[in-house]
Parts: structure tokens; C-alpha cells; sequence
């Protein structure tokens, strides 16, 4: 299942001219990506605003990076039932996969395909 769409933008004001003006999504809420999955999955030593947004059944995450030389943080974030077996499949067929525990204990994962695009491996969540 379809989590969300994680979409890297350079200027706040993108949200509003374009997001919510021209696709007319609606802010959700706004956070700070955590300082450890901004290093370790993105390689970003910066403070990336979070601002997450709905359309019809349709979740985004723009991660907003003013500098261009940022690592490109766009992703697909999905939820799957036993993501264990997804991970170690990833690692056995020769995939990049990063891992790492969040702060309050929550695993995180991300696999890359071999052209580089990230995809964030969620539990599913049925709250």
C-alpha cells in the first residue's frame, strides 16, 4: 500500500504557489526531519522542514531543502505487512538497503533500486 510520495522542493513558497494554488493539496502539518535520518538516509547535514499534504487519497511529504547541492530526498513510501522479509530480500538480491533505529525505538528502513530511486519500507499501521 501507498504511504506517501516524499518530493524534495528549494523554495518554501512552492508549497503554497504550487501545491496548494495549482494541485490544490492541503497542509496536513509541518516537522523537522529528524537530524539522523537527514545524515543517514540523505546525506544532509542541514534542518529540512517537512511540510506533509493531502489530495483525495493522496499523501505528499515536501521536504524543503534550500540548497541545490542537497542530496535529492525524493521517495516512495509504502506499508507492507512483515517488511523484515522485504529487507532481507533487498540485501539478498544485491540491493543497497539502509537501516537504522529512530529515536523512541521505531525501526527505520529504505532500499534503493539500481537506479538510485528511494523507497521507504513502512509496517503497516492500521490507526
Amino acid at each position: 500500500m501507498l504511504r506517501h510520495i516524499g518530493l524534495q522542493i528549494h523554495d518554501e513558497t512552492e508549497v503554497k504557489n504550487f501545491y496548494e494554488e495549482i494541485l490544490k493539496f492541503k497542509e496536513i502539518n509541518r516537522f523537522k526531519l529528524h537530524p539522523e535520518t537527514a545524515k543517514t538516509v540523505f546525506k544532509s547535514n542541514d534542518t529540512v522542514e517537512v511540510v506533509r499534504m493531502k489530495q483525495f487519497d493522496i499523501m505528499i511529504e515536501l521536504l524543503i531543502c534550500p540548497h541545490s547541492e542537497t542530496q535529492n530526498m525524493s521517495h516512495l513510501a509504502f506499508e507492507f505487512w512483515k517488511t523484515g522479509k522485504i529487507i532481507e530480500k533487498a540485501k539478498d538480491k544485491g540491493y543497497e538497503v539502509i537501516e537504522y533505529v529512530k529515536p523512541g525505538g521505531v525501526n527505520a528502513r529504505y532500499i534503493k533500486d539500481k537506479a538510485g530511486n528511494l523507497f521507504e519500507i513502512k509496517d503497516i499501521n492500521l490507526i
